[in-house]
């Protein structure tokens, strides 16, 4: 169990990290906190939209409890 959540955190430290490194990468032009709030923004719509999607598609209707 706990080993399982440990590999959860690494592997979405790794993707997060990719997501930052690609983005310095392919965006050489502009700073590395431009990179980083591209990460931060794309972290953000993520999950807004899954939290939509749980609560209101997946999971049980929240304005019924």
């Amino acid at each position: 169990m706990v080993t399982s959540v440990f590999l959860r955190v690494a592997f979405s430290l790794i993707g997060w990290f990719c997501l930052y490194a690609w983005s310095c990468h392919r965006f050489k032009d502009r700073t590395y906190e431009w990179s980083c709030r591209l990460v931060t923004l794309t972290h953000g719509v993520l999950a807004t939209c899954l939290s939509g999607y749980i609560g209101f598609i997946d999971g049980p209707w929240p304005m019924s409890y």
